[in-house]
């Protein structure tokens, strides 16, 4: 499959193979990014789009007839839900009920993403990010696909993509559905309990807990950043934060104001988590993006913040890719692990 992310100043693109838990990449390519091609995530220039990706597949041996793009837009609108576990019909109803109040039916298209599926109080229920896409922007695609005589196989949100590569990486990050499941096992099967098993519990329970460590994995873009975290109950939530001079380039040192802005925000996220969770310690900090300075920045946020900061983990499951290039393509290469 060929993914592609239209990021703040560059086209990602990835081919590979995605399985269950894994992915398999055999090329990498970006390609600059024309001004005003993109705008909040749509595409408004689809022919010429069309044209660049074009060449580049084919300078780059990439063939295929259909694409998977990876955006990233704030007219995207999203929603943690909870619901029962039915027939797709049934949940599409339900997410369409629980986002009318932020949106229009007939201006959106409206679908979820199931990230947990568990049992409880006798119940199938599916923990969900409800979203909803405008149709424009998904024309958009279509659109550019059209010119290209490909077909649109998926629309993939960055935020899931990236979720999906940290829940490949560590299986804690799923600790919700585990504590659930232990609830209903501990009423069913009173008699097999035991100390050890007990003790386990009373670490998922801590774990997910308000007192749980401050995880960080950030997005680094030049328009943007994004800042993935755990929050007191271990679930991951997502804050993006558009960078107020990314139009203006009459800097003599954009690099550097990019840079600030990045840090300054990291900093005022971190001291807002501890005047709500006041216990709760930075353990780590990952980072991933477009920003062609990423180690340099790990550098100065470790000796600022004084704790380990890395280039985003390369999940077990994925090949094909270096660490350098995995924090940079991790958008598209979450696409093709979610395949799976």
């Amino acid at each position: 499959m060929i993914a592609i992310e239209l990021a703040s100043e560059h086209i990602h693109i990835a081919q590979g193979n995605g399985g269950k838990n894994k992915a398999s990449i055999s090329r990498i390519v970006s390609l600059p990014m024309p001004e005003r091609i993109v705008k909040n995530g749509q595409i408004v220039g689809a022919e010429e789009l069309a044209a660049i990706l074009m060449e580049g597949l084919s300078e780059n041996g990439i063939r295929g007839k259909s694409l998977d793009f990876t955006i990233d837009s704030t007219t995207v609108k999203t929603k943690r839900i909870e619901i029962p576990n039915d027939k797709r019909e049934k949940m599409i109803e339900l997410v369409k009920y629980e986002l009318a109040k932020v949106t229009a039916d007939e201006e959106h298209i409206v679908d979820y993403v199931v990230h947990n599926e568990y049992k409880a109080g006798g119940k199938k229920l599916a923990d969900c990010v409800a979203f909803a896409v405008p149709r424009t922007l998904v024309k958009s695609c279509v659109d550019t696909c059209d010119v290209m005589k490909y077909k649109v196989n998926e629309i993939n949100l960055l935020n899931d993509a990236i979720i999906k590569l940290l829940e490949m990486t560590d299986s804690s990050l799923k600790l919700k559905k585990e504590i659930r499941t232990k609830q209903k096992d501990k009423v069913k099967d009173k008699k097999n309990k035991d100390s050890a098993s007990k003790e386990k519990e009373d670490d998922v329970i801590k774990a997910i807990s308000g007192s749980a460590p401050l995880r960080l994995w950030v997005g680094l873009y030049y328009k943007k950043i994004k800042i993935f975290a755990t929050n007191g109950k271990g679930e991951i939530t997502v804050t993006t934060i558009m960078n107020p001079n990314s139009a203006s380039s009459a800097s003599e040192s954009p690099e550097k104001e990019i840079a600030a802005f990045y840090i300054r925000e990291i900093q005022k996220f971190i001291q807002m988590q501890s005047g709500l969770y006041s216990e709760r310690n930075l353990e780590a900090i990952e980072v991933f993006g477009e920003n062609d300075y990423l180690g340099q920045i790990c550098s100065v946020a470790a000796d600022l913040f004084k704790v380990p900061v890395n280039l985003l983990k390369v999940p077990k499951g994925i090949s094909g890719v270096s660490q350098s290039d995995f924090a940079k393509y991790a958008g598209v290469i979450g696409a093709i692990a979610r395949r799976g």
